[in-house]
């Protein structure tokens, strides 16, 4: 093998090896953030499972609104407003 031969692999393979580690280091990166987003899904997740919830025990209270002086205060006060639908006349 001659001097130029053995150079130019040489450097091949330590280019492949700072290719290698380079590689590794992004899959790495990828992971974490991989992790992170998975967290913030969960995260988005649970605020939208707890929002059906809270939006069916408002549905479920509201009525009680216009007979109960505490309901009606209390759903005010967190900025909901309760509309007495009045069943139509029946002929």
């Amino acid at each position: 093998m001659k001097a130029t031969q053995f150079y130019t692999t040489s450097l091949i393979g330590f280019v492949c090896l700072v290719l290698s580690a380079a590689y590794i280091m992004v899959a790495q990166s990828n992971r974490n953030l991989q992790a992170r987003l998975q967290g913030q899904q969960e995260t988005i997740n649970k605020g939208t499972s707890n929002q059906q919830v809270f939006q069916n025990i408002i549905r479920d209270i509201a009525p009680a609104a216009p007979r109960d002086e505490k309901v009606s205060s209390l759903l005010s006060k967190y900025g909901f407003t309760v509309n007495v639908n009045h069943p139509a006349p029946t002929e």
